[in-house]
């Protein structure tokens, strides 16, 4: 088993800023055979009787205007890490609805030429304004005017087709 044969405390700040009575940190130990274990811990501050030789090194090493200042970046790292995350996050949902915009999109346009009269068309210039809206409302505007000119042309056709009396 190997031996210890240093320590030392890394990335320490207040667990509480306000009282000040423990520390988080990392113990970094490095052992006679080359490896190296890092520990997460929290030191307290002991009671008047009994000393904790680890906050007593901490003190003295480290002292308490460093750890104000590691707590201090930690807090704003911290923040501006939430900041980032909530813009990220704001970000990804205007995406999610721009591509349920493009899908729905996509899908009435679907659904419009699979209607009869509009799929046996011929009028070409009606149905390529139905492929280019940009929106649902266009495409049902577009749908609108073409099956009105479709049953128009049903009509012209019957009222033809029929023999005058």
């Amino acid at each position: 088993m190997a031996n210890q044969i240093s320590r030392k405390f890394q990335n320490v700040t207040w667990k509480n800023i306000e009282t000040k009575d423990a520390v988080n940190c990392h113990i970094l130990l490095n052992f006679d055979d080359g490896t190296t274990q890092i520990l997460k811990a929290v030191v307290s501050n002991p009671s008047e009787g009994s000393p904790n030789p680890d906050w007593t090194q901490i003190m003295e090493e480290i002292g308490a205007d460093l750890i104000d200042s590691n707590t201090t970046e930690a807090i704003q790292a911290r923040d501006s890490q939430r900041e980032s995350d909530r813009l990220t996050q704001e970000d990804q949902a205007a995406k999610n609805l721009e591509f349920q915009k493009q899908e729905a999109l996509f899908s009435m346009k679907l659904e419009s030429f699979e209607i009869e009269a509009i799929k046996n068309s011929t009028d070409r210039a009606s149905k390529a304004l139905i492929r280019k809206s940009k929106s649902v409302l266009e495409v049902q505007a577009y749908t609108t005017i073409l099956l009105m000119k479709e049953l128009e042309n049903a009509n012209k056709q019957e009222s033809t087709t029929e023999e005058p009396k």
